[in-house]
């Protein structure tokens, strides 16, 4: 299942605005307030009603309201095209305000109504049921995780359920929702799997096993993950230190959500694959993936995300420019809003992958790479010199130096008027009398 499209018409603050997705990564960029986390809820409001229809998921619908209609506009329509397996998925979902029957859902299969003068439209909606039918049926299901920023693993559970197997549907429960992610879930599958482990399932220790290393690639300082029971707690050794895990930091909780909750539903909703965390396929929504991680983990996060789950399709936003350096230009939206009609659109970056912070912030956010004053006291000084002020310059110069110490274009502004003074010193010494 891979996302293809999205085109919201008048929803929050979009009057209108369209865009693929990339079938590998996504990065939805821009300034707070322009509509980032807003795309991702209409994505799983979308997702949520998709799912029911070809996958084992019976969670309830996540609606749209009228609050999510944009200004005094009457209804909102949001329009999406899904890759369901060999099959081409449109849905649309419209909200009407004030009406009473909440949200118009068409869903149809691109190549059952292509050609469809002898059929007719009941026919093609008879054969896309019938599609539904067989994909549900499928033994390996895909799956749509959407991933607040309220995902930091809270609690600290007293007791697990009973141990015993999983539903496929149990992979589809909550993953939609705005929700923390619930160290219990993980601990109580964690659980789960040791035990069918013991009941002559050792495949089941392989997943764990698999996680336990994909742990240390996220986080090199972690080690040995493990569940005690006496007393209950999800254990982890960091520079060979046992700590649990709410001890952790909120960015360190933060990863660990994203990869327990990632692997624990691609392993309920696919009990045959070997691998669930390579083979597994889903659409990974994650709102500010950058959040609470240190610069060094925003460079790689990304990329080890996609490295790991093989078979995911990610859409992040962010506001980090350590994560938009290190994401191709293709996978990149940049949201703006136009300073003419007041309009939000997306604008295409042509460059970005390798491309350090400050070009990053210069070229595609729009924002200043050093403090305001600063920039502003370092033109002063350019315009000194060239009226010919060189010590006004200068003294621009020392009092910066001072305040924040020499930096590279602070140490060129000063190398400069070294050698100016130097060729007056040099033209003095040349006009004075022999």
């Amino acid at each position: 299942m891979i996302l293809k499209k999205i085109n919201l018409v008048n929803y929050r603050g979009f009057e209108q605005i369209e865009f693929d997705f990339h079938e590998r990564v996504t990065v939805i960029a821009g300034v707070n307030g322009v509509g980032k986390s807003g795309i991702l809820l209409a994505l799983t409001a979308m997702l949520s009603r998709a799912l029911r229809d070809f996958t084992p998921s019976s969670k309830e619908v996540i609606y749209f309201k009228d609050e999510d209609i944009f200004g005094d506009k009457k209804s909102l329509q949001v329009s999406s095209v899904l890759q369901v397996a060999e099959h081409t998925c449109h849905i649309t979902i419209q909200r009407v305000a004030e009406s009473d029957e909440g949200n118009i859902v068409s869903l149809m299969f691109e190549n059952l109504v292509a050609g469809e003068d002898k059929t007719g439209l009941d026919s093609a909606q008879a054969e896309t049921s019938k599609v539904l039918r067989k994909l549900k049926e499928r033994r390996s299901q895909p799956l749509a995780i959407y991933f607040s920023p309220q995902r930091q693993l809270p609690g600290k559970p007293r007791v697990l359920p009973p141990t015993e197997p999983f539903s496929v549907e149990r992979a589809y429960q909550t993953a939609l929702e705005n929700r923390p992610v619930e160290l219990r879930d993980f601990m109580h599958w964690f659980r789960v799997q040791e035990e069918l482990a013991d009941e002559h399932q050792p495949q089941r220790l392989k997943v764990l096993e698999t996680l336990k290393g994909v742990v240390t690639t996220f986080l090199s300082d972690f080690s040995n993950l493990r569940l005690e029971m006496e007393p209950l707690r999800l254990m982890i050794n960091k520079l060979g230190v046992p700590l649990a895990i709410n001890q952790l930091s909120d960015g360190e909780r933060g990863i660990l959500a994203i990869l327990f909750d990632i692997t624990r539903r691609l392993s309920i909703a696919n009990p045959d694959l070997k691998d669930p965390i390579k083979d597994g396929k889903a659409i990974i929504l994650i709102d500010e993936i950058d959040l609470h991680l240190h610069p060094t983990i925003q460079r790689k996060v990304l990329r080890q995300f996609t490295n790991t789950f093989q078979n995911c399709q990610f859409i992040v936003t962010t506001h980090s420019p350590q994560v938009i350096g290190q994401s191709h230009a293709s996978s990149i939206r940049a949201l703006e809003r136009d300073e003419e009609d007041n309009k939000v659109k997306w604008v295409p970056v042509t460059q970005s992958f390798g491309m350090d912070s400050n070009w990053v912030l210069q070229r595609i956010m729009g924002a200043l790479p050093r403090d305001f004053e600063i920039e502003q006291n370092l033109r002063k000084i350019a315009d000194a010199i060239d009226d010919g002020n060189w010590d006004s310059a200068r003294a621009m110069v020392m009092e910066i130096e001072e305040d924040i110490g020499i930096f590279p274009e602070l140490q060129e502004w000063k190398s400069m008027l070294d050698r100016i003074e130097l060729l007056e010193n040099e033209a003095n010494n040349e006009n004075e009398p022999s």
